[in-house]
């Protein structure tokens, strides 16, 4: 993803946007649907 434009991004910080990023997606999703 990302990993090369930043190169001394930390993993946590990556998961943490990851999981993030999940949760937008499930939102969206959700009011799409509403």
């Amino acid at each position: 993803m990302l990993y090369n434009i930043i190169p001394d991004f930390s993993p946590v910080m990556v998961a943490k946007v990851e999981y993030w990023f999940e949760i937008a997606k499930i939102m969206a999703g959700g009011f799409m649907n509403n």
